[in-house]
């Protein structure tokens, strides 16, 4: 049995007996190839994350999350900054990047993960953006199923899969003008936020919480062996 979060090579997927992929891009091309493949994504915890606002931390734009692995920015932010937009940064490596007179908008380096929803449910905003090679594999950051569970509303870089999942309940940009453009507009809007945050939290409640990743997974394993118990006996 092959789980798999992160792209593996060929080989390895033509050896397993069962493939639980996080990308619903792969899945589609395993199945086409013949393989045993279920799309099994990344999930939330309803135990972790939930509708809990707090007065404090009300805030507009939000973005959590550290600089990436090799020191660069985040679209997210560097479009918010381009664009004047007031944003609560949360993360590590900010403080080494950001332009002195904008390093008033980091507001911490770490979040308690039991905390996040706090965070999450209680911004007009959350961003999402995602690593390159995680958009050319099709997985889906996690942060999209904390935040929606969060009752959050979020705006994501285009990714097809989230789109193929959520609709339009989670807007997604594809540059700075899209991303400028679904700010401001939502901003002003503030009934239809919270419409999309009711539409994508309940579909990941229906489809992506751990309960239900792990009841899924053990009935396709289930289902093997009885299959395989059957050859055997015929």
């Amino acid at each position: 049995v092959l789980v798999e979060t992160i792209p593996y090579k060929l080989n390895e997927e033509k050896n397993a007996d069962l493939i639980f992929t996080g990308s619903l891009k792969k899945d589609k091309e395993y199945k086409k190839m013949g393989l045993n493949s279920h799309f099994s994504p990344q999930f939330t915890r309803k135990d972790e994350f939930y509708y809990s606002p707090k007065e404090e931390l009300r805030t507009k734009l939000i973005f959590i999350g550290n600089v990436w692995s090799d020191g660069l920015s985040r679209k997210t932010v560097d479009y918010a900054i381009d664009n004047d937009f007031e944003i609560d940064i949360y993360g590590k490596g900010w403080d080494d990047i950001l332009p002195e007179n904008k390093k008033y908008l980091i507001k911490g380096i770490q979040i308690k993960n039991n905390e996040l929803k706090h965070y999450y449910s209680s911004a007009d905003i959350v961003f999402n953006d995602t690593r390159d090679d995680m958009i050319e594999s099709g997985f889906i950051s996690n942060r999209i199923f904390d935040v929606t569970a969060s009752k959050g509303f979020i705006i994501s870089d285009y990714i097809p899969e989230i789109e193929e999942i959520y609709g339009d309940s989670i807007p997604m940009y594809r540059n700075e003008d899209e991303f400028v453009e679904l700010v401001k507009y939502y901003l002003k809007h503030p009934e239809e936020r919270h419409k999309k945050a009711q539409k994508a939290h309940e579909i990941t409640m229906e489809r992506f919480t751990a309960d239900k990743i792990i009841a899924n997974m053990a009935k396709v394993m289930r289902d093997f062996v009885d299959a395989k118990r059957r050859e055997i006996n015929e």
